[in-house]
């Protein structure tokens, strides 16, 4: 991977396209633009590896994409569809007949996203990290130039996709509105006997240790042999008006004990937690030259949380 320092870029420069975020939306939009034949800028304020929140499944829909791009992820492992638990009963979902390869699979997201990243180098992209993108200026609704360190970068397109906060896209007017419906989550990983199993589970009756039923679920993904461990979450859901009233990183320790005998699992370790606008609760999302993808639109299924896809 191929670095630059925002101090090593021309204090006024010009490209056709400017990604700002470099998560899974972002970097996958740099790959393509980059590809497709634009000069293609994408910037992060993190630093490569980097954690992020999330449940690390990969849908039939998200391999698709994945294939598209010519990448491959996690390739001595794969699952069959999701087993969901609950009230008395278990089905089993297999992945719908969609895509030519029924089959998903998962990846930490410190592993994946740095993969996604690489391959945007490899395509041309210039990347910056460890710096944030600043100080938009605008004529009307379009974006004319914005910071990035002491440099100024001009941009015929700019794409924003930093992410649940969006921080830049807050400057340009994006509005979270937390009277709609929003996840709150935490995961961790931990060591399982059964890390080669072939479904994601999910619990969707999930309980507190007073055994009062949250509004929310329970995830256990497998991450396969090769990396021995399981992502186990959960998440629920909540508003300003009501807001879910739990503490989901003790509620989490709760959960994982009760998987403990039959997963076989180790301590969890590394957990965080964040929250999560769903459904496209945001607004002010596009302009004259740009638009805000990813979670930084809340580009998040209202169901279950899940954004990767």
């Amino acid at each position: 991977m191929i670095v630059l320092m925002s101090e090593q870029i021309d204090s006024q420069t010009y490209v056709e396209v400017a990604i700002i975020g470099a998560g899974p939306a972002g970097a996958a939009a740099a790959i393509h633009a980059a590809r497709a034949g634009f000069d293609t800028l994408l910037i992060d304020s993190a630093t490569f590896p980097r954690e992020k929140t999330c449940g690390d499944g990969l849908t039939p829909r998200a391999m698709h994409q994945l294939d598209e791009l010519g990448l491959k992820v996690n390739a001595s492992y794969r699952n069959r569809g999701l087993k969901l638990h609950g009230y008395g009963g278990d089905i089993t979902a297999p992945w719908p007949k969609t895509y030519p390869s029924q089959v998903g699979t998962a990846l930490p997201r410190y592993r994946f996203d740095a993969l996604l990243v690489d391959a945007a180098v490899d395509a041309g992209a210039t990347l910056i990290t460890g710096t944030p993108a600043t100080d938009p200026m605008l004529e009307g609704n379009r974006v004319t130039s914005f910071r990035v360190g002491e440099a100024t970068v001009h941009a015929t397109w700019v794409i924003v996709a930093d992410g649940v906060r969006s921080t830049f896209g807050k400057k340009l007017g994006r509005t979270w509105h937390r009277e709609e419906v929003y996840g709150i989550a935490a995961r961790s990983y931990a060591s399982s006997t059964h890390a080669d199993e072939p479904w994601m589970h999910s619990h969707v009756e999930l309980k507190d240790e007073d055994g009062e039923v949250q509004p929310g679920y329970g995830w256990i993904f497998p991450l396969g042999l090769e990396l021995g461990q399981v992502n186990i979450g959960l998440g629920a859901l909540s508003t300003a008006q009501r807001p879910a009233k739990i503490n989901t990183k003790k509620l989490l320790e709760f959960y994982a004990a009760q998987q403990r005998p039959e997963w076989g699992l180790g301590g969890i370790e590394h957990v965080t937690s964040a929250l999560l606008p769903m459904g496209g609760a945001v607004s002010n999302v596009a302009g004259a030259n740009w638009m805000l993808i990813g979670d930084a639109a809340a580009c998040i299924n209202p169901l279950n949380g899940e954004g990767i896809d």
